[in-house]
């Protein structure tokens, strides 16, 4: 496993997430964030930017 998809995948749990509540805030499907996450598919700078962006909101959002 890449070190993107370890990152990616320890902020998600750091944020509280389910694999499929993730993928349905960044509006990716389930399977291929699960993909990524196990190193078997790459992500686009697009792609990176909605799970970034959607980790972030809900962080975010339950830090207040």
């Amino acid at each position: 496993m890449s070190a993107v998809a370890t990152m990616l995948r320890d902020i998600r749990d750091r944020a509280g997430l389910s694999v499929e509540d993730a993928a349905h805030a960044a509006g990716v499907s389930p399977a291929w964030l699960h993909r990524v996450e196990a190193g078997e598919a790459s992500m686009t700078h697009g792609m990176a930017g909605k799970l970034a962006r959607a980790l972030v909101d809900h962080l975010d959002g339950a830090n207040r």
